[in-house]
């Protein structure tokens, strides 16, 4: 893939607020400078803090200068003709001055050529990148307000007179990308095209204070680390960059931006450098790419922290040299990036980081014969101003997101003085407690889990469940006709086409029944057929996943507690008989789910344990008394530190309860709020009544 397309826009994002142009206009510097939302943002205490803290001079900080030697050329649409070369341009701006009109990150001319290999261009007041089979427009307008028409113009425009320079114009397309504040999908999809991200960037003014949450483990942080900036990708960046390569669900855009990091810092690009973080063995615990080359402001580029040489609150400490760095050269802010996801946008929104611009990437095939449907451009421009683009709003962005719920299945307990929590996790649930979670990772260091949940396990205990052994029986054949056939409509849903439409399932079933009972392990087949029974109800959430994701998101240091081969052995202890057993009670599935359900909602542990319908895997030595005296053994050195956080199945909390009491730790249940505490003092007077539900 060419070097300036989708891949090389260093952030990526969830959905932005769809916020029209006319509601959120682009500020020029000098407004923004004085702005009250720039200056609103400063803590009431003495910016001396921040000396107090870090009492450097500004010949600690690399003061990057950008070179006078590149310009970049400035044209208008209606100088431009397909038919000929590039015209003269009216003018030429150099490096400084590009640097005092950029607003965004994509407006670094320096990083942005260095990273696309592109040609720099302005053409109507918008910056663009290209190649021979390539084009990436940057939306945000140097100058003045964001105006749409003008912009799509110029895309439009460029986009001819590259795909005129082709040899086969007819058939010879070029890759357009462009970034903006605001673009109609609709005209997007009109034009073929796809609108792969909506976010918004977050900015922290220069001035603002360290966070009084953060002062004291800033501080702390201090004392295990050195910080110093550099320009070098040493032999410790190539191993803590292939660290973060390793981690699971990355996204294309953003590996890409990892790998490129030696190609660019090899090309001295005016303004990028590093802010590194090492230990007192000299590991290198954490990083930050930055980029200083714009007059207003720096910008966070990309970040990594070691889980080897793990070291708490080294980003931390990072951001708070970033500051004194922003301070020390003059910038009015920083940029931060785009929100990407709830974890990132959390780190950055207990910095103070405030969200600014809505972002949105789209993308689409340009060639000759698409320009010609376009001659017409106040036609096409109609369409892309018109009502046919619909809007999100905020409103309807917030009920997109996933249903949050308080997590309550949670305890607190102390070992030396030290406090850490521990928690009941569901495989599978109807609600997401990431946000809760973000909160509750916060004042913890270390989150262990019961095994790896990285892509790789996952994949591997997929195939071992897919491969059965000499030994397993074969489930089908222990099934009924009609047994066989009511699990089906349990977890398949109606096989009549009409009654699928009827219940509205226009998807096909997710499971073959049959192929599952007859060639898995009977463990993976129950948890596939319960996995596809709870998606069709609409459970769509993992809480251990999603724990484990945000926990790396959030840089926390992630302990798994078991490896492959053991959790492969305690699940092959689970009784045939009991699977089958399982199955057999499939028609009462949906009531025994609802029911779990609510009573996780209310941390109510008693309450999920009153069914007839029996869990397979409940009771079996092999996966409790085993695993449990396992989990407690693990957890103890990071409980003894204190700040740990460990999730396990809710079911493992009973026999852990005791096997810490053994050793001293009394488990104290935690509330995420007094109406829950309520419900649950209520259904435990009433216990008797609950189990009849």
């Amino acid at each position: 893939m060419p070097s300036g397309k989708e891949g090389d826009f260093f952030a990526a994002g969830v959905y932005s607020y769809g916020i029209r142009p006319k509601q959120k206009m682009m500020p020029d510097a000098a407004s923004r400078q004085n702005s009250p939302k720039a200056l609103g943002a400063c803590a009431s205490l003495p910016l001396l803090l921040l000396f107090s803290l870090y009492p450097y001079s500004d010949s600690d900080y690399l003061i990057m200068s950008t070179s006078p030697a590149i310009t970049v050329p400035v044209l208008t649409s209606s100088s431009l003709n397909p038919r000929e070369g590039l015209p003269a341009p009216e003018e030429l701006l150099a490096l400084p001055e590009l640097a005092a009109l950029a607003r965004v990150p994509e407006h670094s001319v320096p990083f942005m050529a260095a990273l696309s290999g592109g040609t720099p261009l302005i053409l109507d007041n918008f910056l663009f990148f290209y190649g021979e089979d390539w084009l990436t427009g940057v939306g945000y307008p140097l100058r003045g307000e964001y105006d749409l028409p003008s912009f799509i113009l110029a895309v439009d425009r460029l986009g001819d007179w590259l795909t005129s320079r082709r040899k086969n114009r007819e058939r010879d397309a070029i890759d357009l990308f462009v970034v903006a504040p605001f673009l109609p999908p609709e005209a997007v999809r009109g034009l073929g095209g796809e609108i792969s991200e909506n976010d918004c960037f977050y900015t922290l003014p220069a001035g603002a204070e360290i966070p009084a949450p953060l002062r004291r483990v800033v501080r702390v942080a201090e004392h295990s680390l050195r910080v110093e900036e550099g320009l070098a990708f040493t032999a410790a960046h190539r191993k803590l960059w292939a660290e973060m390569l390793t981690k699971p669900g990355m996204r294309r855009n953003v590996r890409e931006m990892y790998g490129k990091t030696g190609i660019l810092m090899a090309k001295a690009v005016p303004g990028l450098s590093f802010l590194n973080a090492w230990d007192r063995d000299g590991n290198l615990a954490a990083s930050l790419l930055i980029d200083s080359a714009p007059q207003n402001f720096c910008s966070y580029i990309i970040g990594a922290h070691s889980r080897r040489n793990y070291i708490p609150h080294a980003t931390d400490l990072l951001f708070a040299h970033l500051l004194e760095k922003a301070r020390v050269l003059g910038k009015n802010f920083i940029h931060l990036g785009l929100g990407v996801n709830e974890g990132i946008r959390r780190f950055k929104k207990k910095w103070g980081g405030q969200e600014d611009l809505p972002f949105v990437m789209a993308s689409w095939k340009h060639s000759a014969e698409s320009a010609s449907l376009k001659d017409d451009v106040g036609e096409f421009l109609t369409i892309l101003t018109g009502s046919g683009g619909k809007l999100i709003t905020k409103q309807e962005f917030m009920k997109s997101l996933p249903e949050q719920r308080p997590f309550a299945m949670l305890w607190n307990f102390e070992k030396n003085g030290n406090p850490s929590w521990i928690g009941g996790t569901a495989h599978f649930a109807s609600y997401s407690f990431t946000r809760h979670f973000e909160k509750l990772f916060d004042a913890v260091d270390t989150v262990i889990f019961e095994g790896p949940m990285d892509e790789e396990s996952l994949a591997l205990f997929a195939q071992s469940g897919q491969t059965p052994r000499p030994g397993d029986p074969n489930l089908l054949s222990m099934l009924t006709r009609k047994e066989l056939a009511d699990l089906k409509g349990v977890v398949e849903g109606p096989s009549n086409p009409f009654m699928r439409r009827l219940h509205g399932i226009h998807a096909p079933p997710s499971v073959n029944v049959e192929h599952l009972l007859e060639n898995s392990r009977p463990w993976y087949a129950f948890f596939s057929l319960w996995a596809a029974f709870l998606e069709r109800q609409g459970w769509k959430h993992s809480v251990d996943l999603e724990a484990w994701n945000l926990a790396h998101d959030m840089g926390k240091n992630v302990i798994a507690m078991e490896n492959h081969e053991e959790q492969l052995a305690s699940l092959g202890s689970v009784p045939p008989e009991r699977v089958i057993a399982f199955l057999r009670q499939c028609r009462r599935w949906p009531a025994y789910s609802r029911r779990n359900m609510k009573h996780y909602l209310l941390g109510d542990l008693a309450g999920m344990y009153g069914s007839s319908t029996e869990f397979p895997t409940r009771g079996v030595h092999g996966v409790f008394t085993v695993r449990d005296a396992r989990f407690v053994e693990r957890m103890m050195p990071f409980v003894e530190r204190g700040r740990s956080f460990t999730l396990v199945g809710s079911a493992h909390i009973p026999g852990m309860r005791h096997l810490l009491a053994d050793q001293g730790i009394t488990l104290r249940k935690e509330h995420p709020g007094l109406l829950h505490k309520w419900k649950c003092t209520i259904l435990e007077y009433f216990r008797e009544d609950t189990l009849k539900i």
